[in-house]
Formats: structure tokens, C-alpha cells, sequence
């Protein structure tokens, strides 16, 4: 009985299972009140820079970026 040896590969690729990582979509992200504010923060626009972000989405107010525009500053639709 002949047995041959199994070889491993050099590499391993990610790109097969990365649906499995991802928590969320990109439309959910975009939708995301949550992740918008992040994103503001991160983008250093002064009304959200010392912000603390909540723990759900819902516990922030669409009124929230209403205020970012009128001020006009910050292009939040950009990410």
C-alpha cells in the first residue's frame, strides 16, 4: 500500500471565509447613526470631537447630524 504525503501550502488565503468576519454590511454600516457619529469624530469635525459615542444606534438622535449640517461643518455623507 503506497501512502503518499500531504503537502502543505505556503500560504493561506483569507478571501474564502471573510464572509464569516464580517459583522456587518456596507449598507448597514451606512445606515448606521452610530457609526456616522464615529466616523465624525474620527474626522476630528469639533461639534463630535469630544462626543461620547452610545452603545446603540437608537439611543442617537437623527436631530444630531442636523445640527453638523446647518453649522456646515463636516461632509458626514463621505466616510
Amino acid at each position: 500500500m503506497l501512502v503518499q504525503a500531504y503537502r502543505m501550502p505556503d500560504h493561506f488565503r483569507l478571501e474564502h471565509v471573510q464572509d464569516e468576519f464580517n459583522f456587518a454590511t456596507d449598507d448597514e454600516l451606512e445606515r448606521s447613526r452610530r457609526f456616522r457619529m464615529i466616523m465624525l469624530r474620527d474626522q476630528e469635525i469639533p461639534y463630535f470631537k469630544n462626543q461620547r459615542i452610545p452603545l446603540c444606534d437608537s439611543e442617537v438622535p437623527e436631530e444630531l447630524f442636523a445640527v453638523c449640517i446647518m453649522s456646515g461643518s463636516g461632509n458626514f455623507g463621505q466616510m
